[in-house]
């Protein structure tokens, strides 16, 4: 996920915080929030993947 496409979606948050957000701008931030979830998943993943059990 790029800086790009998380400006975007703070952009959209705080649109939709302001109550401005059009149906358009909320399938769009529907859409880059799943893939920023997406995105910080794989990264827990790959980092819990680096650990053995006797690093707990």
């Amino acid at each position: 996920m790029t800086e790009k496409e998380i400006e975007r979606i703070n952009e959209l948050s705080r649109k939709k915080q302001a109550g401005t957000l059009t149906p358009e701008e909320a399938e769009e931030r529907a859409a880059l929030h799943a893939a920023y979830i997406k995105a910080i998943r794989k990264n827990i993943r790959i980092q819990l993947g680096t650990y053995k059990e006797e690093d707990f």
